[in-house]
């Protein structure tokens, strides 16, 4: 594919591949070596106000894909 590697950030809105196969919208919430944490919009504006949240999901980084 070339090109730079791409590292999601906070609150950006990115797809994700589910287990089940289907996609997802959803907005990150941290990045760790080997896994996107992602949460619903709903979720990040708690987390955003410090509002306790139900937990957010770490997607393997190859199931995350940019929004265009």
């Amino acid at each position: 594919m070339g090109g730079e590697a791409w590292n999601p950030v906070r609150g950006e809105r990115v797809k994700a591949r589910t287990a089940s196969g289907s996609e997802v919208v959803r907005r990150v919430w941290d990045v760790s070596e080997r896994l996107v944490f992602l949460c619903s919009e709903r979720q990040f504006r708690q987390l955003i106000d410090g509002v306790q949240t139900s937990p957010i999901v770490g997607f393997p980084k190859r199931d995350v894909f940019r929004l265009v």
